[in-house]
């Protein structure tokens, strides 16, 4: 049995190629993709060969992919022929992904929906670790995906004001629509000015940085208040950093965490630091209740086959696209 996967052969150049479906292990599910969502930041930086990627190619991108299981191993038993499930599988027409790292979606769940159970979990890692109280003042550099997610989970932990900032006025009109209180435009606006007048004592308890660069975290630690932490959510792919750690940092008493999503625990949750697993059921059942909404996230659809137009398009001008679908 074959199918099709999107492959990076090499720096720059996307492709769709044909492969051979190998045979299952005893815990494994054959899962027929229905769709699969672009992590824009993190595959065009991987298809760009950016800092702090692994640089080798090829490269089967995607981990966001929701399908319908159509053959699973002799020891599965948890999940059947016919479920549909979201896994960490790539972009491809079929998938064999383990069943441990695979979660059934709920009839009344869209597949569409039910994808971003697995993104929405990396954003969950920096409210957990941030220990947001009722009031505290936060602000969120980058309103990507992984910035907009952040933002609705911050509002719902009781922050208060969430101010969003970004470079787009399409993904700031998001953010507005997701919970935050206030946006800022740090290409109209300067940044430290806008937050003294937004925030009665001048600064933020907490600043998530969701972006990839680290002229971002120099830039939070403008705004956060002293002995504030500052979330580094977002994976910096560049080398060069100028924050003086000593006067910026050390001084002040700032704390920088690091919330990667691989920062979890793989048994028994607890305050602060929940299991991947736990994180996403969780987010599951926020979806199913109408608690998370995610479908105003997409901004595009695609089928499989412009998948190289798609990643094209991403590469020269990220801003312009939210969420983008593939169908397959």
């Amino acid at each position: 049995m074959n199918g099709y996967r999107v492959v990076f052969p090499e720096k720059g150049k996307v492709d769709i190629e044909k492969f051979k479906i190998p045979e299952l292990k005893e815990n494994e599910i054959l899962v027929k993709t229905v769709n699969t969502l672009i992590s824009s930041g993190t595959e065009i930086a991987i298809l760009r060969g950016a800092p702090n990627t692994k640089k080798q190619f090829p490269v089967f991108p995607g981990y966001l992919n929701a399908g319908e299981i159509i053959k699973k191993g002799k020891n599965v038993k948890s999940l059947k022929i016919g479920d549909r499930v979201v896994s960490y599988g790539i972009h491809a027409s079929h998938v064999i992904v383990p069943v441990e790292s695979s979660f059934n979606i709920p009839q009344n769940l869209s597949s569409e929906d039910a994808v971003f159970s697995l993104l929405a979990s990396i954003s969950l890692q920096g409210i957990r670790k941030s220990n947001i109280e009722l009031g505290s003042k936060i602000a969120i550099i980058g309103q990507g995906l992984i910035g907009l997610l952040a933002t609705r989970f911050a509002r719902m932990n009781g922050a208060f004001p969430v101010i969003a900032v970004d470079i787009s006025d399409l993904r700031l009109k998001t953010a507005l629509s997701s919970g935050a209180d206030y946006s800022i435009n740090v290409s109209k606006d300067n940044l430290q000015e806008k937050i003294r007048t937004l925030i009665s004592d001048k600064y933020a308890d907490i600043v998530i940085v969701a972006v990839e660069t680290s002229s971002a975290i120099l830039e939070a630690s403008k705004i956060v208040k002293d002995m504030g932490k500052i979330i580094l959510l977002g994976s910096p792919r560049d080398e060069e950093s100028k924050i003086n750690f000593y006067s910026d940092i050390h001084y002040r008493g700032i704390s920088i965490i690091g919330a990667h999503a691989r920062n979890t625990l793989p048994h028994n949750s607890f305050h602060g630091c929940w299991t991947r697993q736990d994180d996403i059921n969780l987010i599951i059942k926020l979806l199913c209740n109408k608690k998370l909404i995610v479908k105003d996230l997409i901004s595009h659809r695609f089928d499989y086959s412009d998948i190289i137009k798609v990643y094209n398009a991403l590469t020269l001008n990220q801003e312009k696209y939210l969420g983008v679908i593939v169908k397959w």
